[in-house]
Protein backbone atom coordinates (compact mmCIF):
# COMPACT_ATOMS: atom_id res chain seq x y z
CA UNK A 1 0.00 0.00 0.00
CA UNK A 2 1.27 3.34 -1.22
CA UNK A 3 2.81 5.18 2.39
CA UNK A 4 5.58 8.17 2.12
CA UNK A 5 8.05 7.65 4.19
CA UNK A 6 11.72 7.29 4.93
CA UNK A 7 11.47 5.52 8.51
CA UNK A 8 13.25 2.52 6.82
CA UNK A 9 15.65 4.00 4.66
CA UNK A 10 18.05 1.87 2.52
CA UNK A 11 20.92 3.10 3.27
CA UNK A 12 19.90 3.01 7.05
CA UNK A 13 19.02 -0.18 6.82
CA UNK A 14 21.92 -1.86 4.95
CA UNK A 15 24.07 -0.74 7.53
CA UNK A 16 21.94 -1.49 10.88
CA UNK A 17 21.40 -5.00 8.97
CA UNK A 18 25.84 -4.94 9.11
CA UNK A 19 25.22 -6.57 5.23
CA UNK A 20 27.73 -3.63 4.34
CA UNK A 21 29.98 -1.53 5.79
CA UNK A 22 29.52 2.40 5.99
CA UNK A 23 32.89 2.63 3.37
CA UNK A 24 30.88 0.02 1.00
CA UNK A 25 27.83 1.43 1.15
CA UNK A 26 29.26 5.10 0.96
CA UNK A 27 31.19 3.71 -1.72
CA UNK A 28 28.23 3.05 -3.53
CA UNK A 29 26.65 5.86 -2.97
CA UNK A 30 29.27 7.66 -5.05
CA UNK A 31 28.73 5.33 -8.09
CA UNK A 32 25.05 5.68 -8.07
CA UNK A 33 25.69 9.66 -7.91
CA UNK A 34 28.38 9.41 -10.67
CA UNK A 35 25.94 6.87 -12.86
CA UNK A 36 23.08 8.89 -12.48
CA UNK A 37 21.67 5.74 -10.91
CA UNK A 38 19.67 4.20 -7.60
CA UNK A 39 21.59 2.86 -5.36
CA UNK A 40 19.51 -0.58 -4.99
CA UNK A 41 21.07 -1.60 -8.67
CA UNK A 42 24.54 -0.39 -8.49
CA UNK A 43 25.16 -2.50 -4.94
CA UNK A 44 24.34 -4.92 -7.32
CA UNK A 45 26.16 -3.82 -10.19
CA UNK A 46 29.58 -3.59 -7.95
CA UNK A 47 28.82 -6.95 -6.96
CA UNK A 48 28.02 -6.24 -3.28
CA UNK A 49 25.91 -8.11 -3.07
CA UNK A 50 24.59 -10.57 -5.78
CA UNK A 51 20.87 -10.05 -7.16
CA UNK A 52 19.20 -12.97 -5.44
CA UNK A 53 20.83 -12.25 -2.03
CA UNK A 54 19.87 -9.19 -2.21
CA UNK A 55 16.38 -9.20 -3.43
CA UNK A 56 15.96 -12.21 -0.37
CA UNK A 57 17.59 -10.07 2.23
CA UNK A 58 14.83 -6.88 1.30
CA UNK A 59 12.03 -9.47 1.78
CA UNK A 60 13.49 -10.60 5.03
CA UNK A 61 13.63 -7.11 5.69
CA UNK A 62 10.45 -5.78 4.58
CA UNK A 63 8.20 -9.17 4.36
CA UNK A 64 7.69 -8.64 0.84
CA UNK A 65 7.62 -11.49 -1.25
CA UNK A 66 10.16 -11.46 -3.73
CA UNK A 67 8.52 -11.97 -7.73
CA UNK A 68 10.79 -15.18 -8.92
CA UNK A 69 9.38 -14.27 -12.29
CA UNK A 70 7.88 -11.48 -13.99
CA UNK A 71 5.39 -12.25 -16.90
CA UNK A 72 5.77 -10.50 -20.35
CA UNK A 73 2.28 -10.78 -20.87
CA UNK A 74 1.30 -9.03 -17.76
CA UNK A 75 3.72 -5.93 -18.10
CA UNK A 76 2.68 -5.72 -21.82
CA UNK A 77 -0.59 -4.00 -20.92
CA UNK A 78 0.04 -2.21 -18.29
CA UNK A 79 3.05 -0.09 -19.81
CA UNK A 80 0.85 3.01 -20.83
CA UNK A 81 -0.17 3.55 -16.87
CA UNK A 82 3.63 4.14 -15.68
CA UNK A 83 4.72 7.10 -17.54
CA UNK A 84 8.50 6.19 -19.12
CA UNK A 85 10.60 8.59 -17.07
CA UNK A 86 9.47 7.21 -13.85
CA UNK A 87 9.87 3.74 -14.69
CA UNK A 88 13.85 4.13 -15.72
CA UNK A 89 14.68 6.62 -13.21
CA UNK A 90 13.39 4.29 -10.44
CA UNK A 91 13.88 1.04 -12.24
CA UNK A 92 9.99 -0.50 -11.84
CA UNK A 93 7.93 -2.23 -13.42
CA UNK A 94 3.98 -2.74 -13.79
CA UNK A 95 2.57 -6.11 -12.42
CA UNK A 96 -1.23 -5.60 -12.15
CA UNK A 97 -3.67 -3.25 -11.28
CA UNK A 98 -6.40 -4.47 -8.86
CA UNK A 99 -9.07 -2.31 -7.99
CA UNK A 100 -7.66 1.40 -7.05
CA UNK A 101 -4.02 -0.82 -6.82
CA UNK A 102 -0.83 -0.85 -9.19
CA UNK A 103 1.53 -3.43 -8.12
CA UNK A 104 5.00 -2.91 -9.43
CA UNK A 105 8.15 -4.85 -9.40
CA UNK A 106 11.05 -2.68 -8.25
CA UNK A 107 14.55 -3.96 -6.03
CA UNK A 108 14.01 -1.59 -3.54
CA UNK A 109 10.54 -0.58 -1.94
CA UNK A 110 11.47 1.31 0.68
CA UNK A 111 12.29 4.50 -2.19
CA UNK A 112 9.60 6.89 -0.81
CA UNK A 113 10.45 8.98 -3.81
CA UNK A 114 9.01 6.42 -6.20
CA UNK A 115 6.49 5.52 -4.44
CA UNK A 116 5.03 9.31 -4.29
CA UNK A 117 5.85 9.61 -8.05
CA UNK A 118 3.96 6.83 -8.68
CA UNK A 119 1.17 7.82 -6.82
CA UNK A 120 1.27 11.66 -8.01
CA UNK A 121 1.48 10.29 -11.72
CA UNK A 122 -1.10 7.10 -11.41
CA UNK A 123 -3.62 8.39 -9.19
CA UNK A 124 -3.77 4.88 -7.59
CA UNK A 125 -2.45 3.40 -4.32
CA UNK A 126 1.08 1.53 -4.67
CA UNK A 127 1.74 -2.36 -4.01
CA UNK A 128 5.23 -3.70 -4.33
CA UNK A 129 6.90 -6.45 -4.79
CA UNK A 130 10.52 -7.50 -4.98
CA UNK A 131 11.67 -8.37 -8.37
CA UNK A 132 15.19 -9.58 -9.29
CA UNK A 133 17.66 -6.85 -11.00
CA UNK A 134 18.14 -8.42 -14.01
CA UNK A 135 14.55 -9.52 -14.55
CA UNK A 136 13.75 -5.66 -14.17
CA UNK A 137 16.64 -4.54 -17.09
CA UNK A 138 15.57 -7.24 -19.05
CA UNK A 139 12.09 -5.61 -18.90
CA UNK A 140 12.97 -2.12 -18.60
CA UNK A 141 15.14 -2.50 -22.10
CA UNK A 142 11.84 -4.14 -23.61
CA UNK A 143 9.33 -2.31 -22.51
CA UNK A 144 10.86 1.30 -21.36
CA UNK A 145 14.20 1.78 -23.46
CA UNK A 146 16.46 4.35 -23.14
CA UNK A 147 16.37 6.03 -26.13
CA UNK A 148 12.92 6.84 -25.98
CA UNK A 149 11.82 10.44 -26.18
CA UNK A 150 11.11 10.54 -23.15
CA UNK A 151 13.97 9.69 -21.46
CA UNK A 152 15.12 9.25 -17.83
CA UNK A 153 15.70 12.60 -15.96
CA UNK A 154 19.83 12.76 -16.57
CA UNK A 155 19.91 10.55 -19.78
CA UNK A 156 19.96 12.68 -22.28
CA UNK A 157 22.60 15.38 -20.00
CA UNK A 158 24.80 12.31 -19.02
CA UNK A 159 27.55 12.87 -20.87
CA UNK A 160 27.95 16.75 -19.37
CA UNK A 161 28.67 16.37 -15.62
CA UNK A 162 26.47 18.35 -13.30
CA UNK A 163 23.89 19.00 -16.06
CA UNK A 164 20.41 17.89 -15.56
CA UNK A 165 17.20 19.07 -17.92
CA UNK A 166 13.81 19.38 -15.91
CA UNK A 167 11.97 16.36 -16.77
CA UNK A 168 8.31 15.33 -16.61
CA UNK A 169 9.43 13.23 -12.90
CA UNK A 170 11.14 16.97 -12.13
CA UNK A 171 7.71 18.54 -12.06
CA UNK A 172 5.64 15.73 -10.11
CA UNK A 173 8.56 15.51 -7.98
CA UNK A 174 8.20 19.45 -7.29
CA UNK A 175 4.47 19.13 -6.83
CA UNK A 176 4.54 16.79 -4.04
CA UNK A 177 6.94 18.83 -2.61
CA UNK A 178 4.68 21.26 -2.68
CA UNK A 179 1.52 19.75 -1.72
CA UNK A 180 3.41 18.85 1.73
CA UNK A 181 4.71 22.33 2.16
CA UNK A 182 0.55 23.16 1.93
CA UNK A 183 -0.20 20.29 3.98
CA UNK A 184 2.40 20.99 6.70
CA UNK A 185 0.96 25.20 6.95
CA UNK A 186 -2.49 23.67 6.88
CA UNK A 187 -2.17 21.23 10.16
CA UNK A 188 -0.20 24.01 11.71
CA UNK A 189 -3.17 26.22 10.89
CA UNK A 190 -5.40 23.55 12.49
CA UNK A 191 -3.40 23.12 15.52
CA UNK A 192 -3.26 26.61 15.93
CA UNK A 193 -7.76 27.08 15.46
CA UNK A 194 -7.44 24.25 18.04
CA UNK A 195 -5.68 25.46 20.40
CA UNK A 196 -7.89 28.70 20.59
CA UNK A 197 -11.13 27.12 20.67
CA UNK A 198 -9.82 25.01 23.96
CA UNK A 199 -8.48 28.42 25.69
CA UNK A 200 -12.21 29.27 24.85
CA UNK A 201 -13.55 26.52 26.61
Amino acid sequence: MWMSTNANDLETLLIRSQILTPSQVAGAKREAARRHRRLAPVIVELGLINERGFAEWMSQMTSIAVVEQIPIAAVEPLVPRVPHAIAREYEVVPLKIDAMTLTIATMNPLDAGCLDALHMATGLNIRTMIGLHSSILDLLGRFYPSDHADESPGEATRSVPGTRRPSQLDRIESSIDEMRSILHRLQERIDSIEESLKQIK
